[in-house]
């Protein structure tokens, strides 16, 4: 009868185990890109000087790095 308990335990348990993990997974990703989101629109809105500032950083820095691989032949 343990047995039989404990089989039934295994094959309900463990499906019912993964289900809420990645029920937990998905939440905690879900908050977290929508945290992501919710930084980067509070900051384009309140500091978009620097926002503007930093694209063009990350523009130039871009560029930059594409000049140098043609430069360097790693693009044909």
């Amino acid at each position: 009868m343990l047995w039989l308990l404990l089989i039934v335990l295994l094959v309900l348990g463990f499906p019912m185990m993964l289900l809420f993990a990645a029920l937990s997974v998905s939440l905690w990703l879900v908050g977290a890109v929508l945290g992501l989101v919710w930084a980067v629109l509070t900051f384009l809105l309140h500091d978009a000087a620097i926002a503007l500032l930093v694209v063009a950083a990350l523009y130039l820095g871009y560029r930059m790095g594409q000049k140098r691989q043609v430069e360097q032949r790693r693009i044909p």
